[in-house]
């Protein structure tokens, strides 16, 4: 730390020239609740019209209710500052399902059908309240009592806000002998999030599969137990963009004068789109499914390709509009790559083991985006533009400049594209040669997403104990440091600062290191998302560990079982 968290009087000390807050103070000085029930349950019925022809109704409901209450105390710079700061806020979600289905199946001799069609509906409803004060004579009442706060500062606040989802599904099976497997579904769903052109969406889907281990020249290799061929192709559907993104919204904006009276008056929020539709992800898999030995190993492999278009992509818009950016469908990624699952079995009987093994890797690209270019998007606070969406780029790829080292020498720098630098400012590439370092140098410095995900599961266990540990790692990925972001970049020089790139920045003394100077960093915080602040993610990490004992009761019958165990993640 850089200050002390106390004051001489031993109270939470407040530093108005640090723009944030004391964490012993916000620990400490701000009472928060919150409490959630939720209730949820369905009845359904069954009926038989004939023999292999039944219907079947669900009804089902989801009910959540959730109140919270919070109040920043005078001990906080923020409480102090107002007097106290009191919220509360009661908000409910409701969930209504009808589902109705007819099926009908059939098996002649080794031939095998079924047949279903159906029909959902969904209502969702949310609705909340909330209100605020600030001014309270004292912090005994917290946010009991927003009344004795200040009588021109109260805020009140509602929302109530809904949308439906339709479905219309059918679905064909067929198999022979169970070993030649056929699956044909077909739905349409509508969504009352879309613009009034395009509500419907409509998703076809495939699949085969052959049981080869049940074939008969399967029988001459006993060391195959189990082996399976499978191919699918699908279109799914996203609809997940918030309510009333497709229409017109208002909110109230400032007030006019109108026969002598000040009237609240009403701006647009967002511009309607009513072709707004579903965005669409097409998806052809291959796989197989293998087992050893009886069961002791199981390998399973797949392959996957995704096309994913008509992305929900919130995009610039000229400024002539009235707004920055408009949600429309544009452009397609792909994402490809593999998925493994290895099971053994290395010792049963008192003495047990199991062994899971997971491995997948994933590549993803962004194959257009209309008649642009690149979206530049993102942000952090004073800081935007952070990630681009370009062909050819991961999604949401960081966007920055490229550092190559640490300006040592004067005559270094007046042959550089930096000439007004000094020794110990970072070397920024010049990635168009143009002699000079500004926006057009940006280049992708980092993926977030990871490119190779993996695991291993182990289960143990010898009489009546048992461990169980989960070993989970990405590989191939970036993160943006925001902390060493703001340690080379201090938005505020009292705030904590991370130790390493201190400690070991260039000095006369210390030239070799990649941490600048910080000696006059404003001079190119333009430059401030860089390489340097872009950090390998990549991690392996000891997800879960369990240890446990199980009890014997011998003739306790009152028991049916009792386990001792400790466990912990993230270790």
């Amino acid at each position: 730390p850089t200050v002390s968290p106390y004051d001489s009087a031993g109270n939470y000390a407040r530093y108005f020239n640090i723009d944030m807050e004391n964490p012993l103070a916000v620990a400490y000085g701000v009472d928060a609740k919150q409490a959630t029930s939720r209730t949820f349950g369905n009845v359904f019925g069954e009926y038989t019209i004939a023999p292999g022809l039944k219907a079947k109704l669900n009804l089902g409901s989801d009910y959540t209710n959730s109140k919270r209450d919070v109040y920043n105390s005078t001990a906080t710079k923020a409480g102090f500052a107002n007097g106290g700061i009191a919220t509360v806020f009661n908000g409910t979600s409701s969930n209504y399902l009808v589902e109705a289905t007819i099926d009908y199946s059939r098996k002649l001799g080794d031939h095998r059908l079924g047949v279903l069609g159906g029909y959902t509906y969904q209502y969702f409803l949310r609705e909340s309240f909330s209100a605020g004060n600030v001014g309270f004579p004292s912090d005994l009442n917290g946010s009991n009592s927003l009344g004795s706060g200040s009588t021109s500062l109260a805020t009140v606040g509602s929302n109530k806000n809904t949308n439906k989802l339709q479905s219309f599904l059918g679905r064909i099976n067929y198999d022979y002998k169970s070993r030649y497997i056929l699956t044909a579904t077909l739905r349409a769903d509508g969504s009352s999030r879309f613009g009034s052109n395009n509500k419907y969406g409509v998703f076809p889907s495939f699949s085969a599969a052959w049981q080869v281990g049940s074939e008969s020249f399967m029988q001459q290799v006993p060391q195959i137990s189990n082996l399976k061929l499978r191919a699918g192709y699908g279109l799914t559907g996203n609809q997940d963009i918030g309510n009333l993104n497709s229409v017109a919204t208002f909110a109230n904006s400032g007030a006019a004068n109108i026969g002598g009276t000040a009237q609240i008056g009403q701006s647009p929020t967002r511009i309607p789109n009513p072709d707004l539709k579903w965005e669409s992800t097409a998806q052809f898999n291959v796989g197989l499914d293998a087992g050893f030995f009886d069961g002791r190993i199981d390998f399973t492999a797949d392959y996957f390709r995704k096309n994913t278009r008509d992305m929900l992509l919130n995009l610039p818009v000229s400024a002539t509009t009235g707004f920055t950016t408009q949600l429309l469908n544009i452009g397609s990624i792909q994402n490809e790559g593999w998925e493994f699952l290895l099971t053994t079995r290395n010792f049963t009987g008192k003495f047990n083991w199991t062994t899971t093994i997971n491995f997948a890797t994933l590549q993803n690209k962004v194959k257009n985006i209309g008649p642009l270019t690149q979206i530049l998007t993102g942000s952090l606070p004073f800081t935007n533009q952070i990630t681009v969406i370009q062909p050819g780029s991961p999604l949401a790829a960081y966007w920055g400049y490229e550092v190559d080292g640490i300006f040592q020498t004067k005559e270094e720098i007046a042959a550089s594209a930096q000439p007004a630098a000094q020794p110990g400012y970072p070397k920024f590439a010049d990635i168009n040669k143009d002699g000079k370092i500004d926006a057009a140098d940006r280049t992708v410095i980092g993926n977030p997403l990871p490119r190779i995900t993996y695991g291993m599961n182990n289960s143990i266990g010898y009489k009546n104990f048992s461990l169980d540990f989960f070993l989970q790692g990405v590989s191939k990925v970036d993160i943006l440091n925001q902390n060493l972001l703001e340690t080379l970049f201090p938005l505020d020089p009292a705030r904590n600062t991370l130790a390493e790139p201190m400690l070991n920045r260039w000095t006369p003394a210390n030239t070799n290191t990649k941490w600048p100077s910080g000696v006059g960093y404003n001079n190119y915080a333009g430059q401030r998302i860089n390489s340097l602040t872009v950090e390998n993610a990549s991690y392996l990490r000891l997800r879960n560990l369990t240890i446990g004992y199980q009890v014997p009761l011998g003739k306790i019958t009152a028991i049916k079982s009792a386990r001792i165990y400790v466990t912990g993640q993230n270790l």
